[in-house]
């Protein structure tokens, strides 16, 4: 999927062979600029994609029918939800016919529905609101599903500690049933005390159904920062203490677009852009005992600008990176071992 200024969205299937990557054609998906879109497959012949048009700020959501190299899209719906001011949206596959979207919705809360999909037709549900103390920006909740009723989340909300107020990240968790989203009540424990800079302030990986990898993104002191929390009754318990590295951060508003996994044994990659418009990426280890930081590699010194690059796993030892400069999308595959 991707998209660029005054252009359509559009969805390419490229093959891999070993290193190697051969795109088939592109389609347009959506016939004006998006802001942002996210994929998520439900099965090997069927992509549901949603994204944020740039004219209105719609949220919408279509499947994409898959065999070989053709792609045909089929009906979008619009999902009505969050404020159409802000682009920034997350997702998370539950099932093969349940997916839940989160997006910030200002002021003050973030808006949560089960979308529901049967064949190619996509179904909007109820939309329900957790609010929040402060008003979360251009922040997106990050979504990590522990089970098919439980998904952790991630969200930047205001907090005060004596006379010092700022924002930070609060974690909680949200029981679903079919489409019904049970929300906790109130604010949610602040799990780390930290204000990352630029719209996509976190990123999260489920490990298992227990434990998540919480990331941010280098602040203005070039801190990359980890955090394990294993999760039980809702609540978010940190594991082993913070991660932080200065030799594998970025110095300035870097901003943290994907974490995957690419082994079964809780190594993940997380793939940064900076405001020199390096694409690199760094290896994670979730060990257990708190998460451990590799050495940063760059996967293309671009002096274009980086747009929301994004990842899948290929084997247990590859991993595919797709992005855009100003005029290109790219594919890579690198190694991780």
């Amino acid at each position: 999927m991707y998209s660029a200024a005054g252009q359509p969205l559009r969805a390419i299937v490229a093959d891999v062979a070993g290193t190697t990557i051969t795109p088939a054609t592109a389609v347009s998906v959506e016939a004006t600029w998006c802001v942002m879109a996210k994929a998520v497959a439900l099965s090997s012949t069927e992509v549901l994609v949603v994204y944020t048009r740039q004219s209105d700020g719609a949220l919408r959501a279509v499947v994409l029918s898959v065999s070989g190299s053709t792609i045909t899209v089929n009906t979008a719906v619009t999902l009505v939800m969050g404020s159409t001011a802000l682009a920034y949206f997350s997702v998370a596959l539950i099932d093969s016919t349940h997916v839940i979207v989160g997006k910030s919705n200002s002021p003050g809360g973030y808006d949560f529905m089960v979308v529901t999909i049967s064949g190619t037709t996509v179904t909007a549900n109820t939309v329900y609101t957790h609010a929040t103390v402060g008003n979360p920006s251009l922040a997106a909740p990050y979504l990590a599903k522990l089970s098919s009723t439980e998904i952790a989340v991630v969200y930047r909300d205001r907090w005060t500690v004596l006379s010092t107020t700022a924002d930070g990240a609060r974690g909680m968790v949200l029981s679903v049933s079919g489409t019904t989203i049970t929300l906790p009540v109130g604010p949610q424990d602040l799990i780390h005390q930290y204000a990352p800079l630029g719209a996509h302030q976190h990123c999260m990986h489920a490990v298992s159904s227990s434990r998540v990898v919480f990331v941010l993104p280098p602040n203005a002191g070039g801190v990359f920062t980890a955090m394990e929390y294993d999760i039980a009754g809702g609540l978010f318990s940190p594991v082993g203490g913070v991660a932080a590295s200065t030799a594998n951060a970025l110095v300035g508003s870097a901003q943290c677009f994907d974490v995957s996994s690419v082994t079964a044994s809780g190594y993940l990659v997380v793939t940064v852009d900076s405001p020199n418009q390096d694409l690199t990426s760094t290896p994670l280890q979730a060990s257990g005992a708190g998460p451990v930081i590799g050495s940063r590699v760059v996967v293309r010194d671009n002096p274009s600008p980086l747009t929301y690059p994004a990842s899948a796993s290929l084997t247990a030892t590859k991993k595919l990176v797709a992005y855009t400069d100003s005029a290109s999308v790219y594919g890579v595959v690198f190694d991780v071992t």
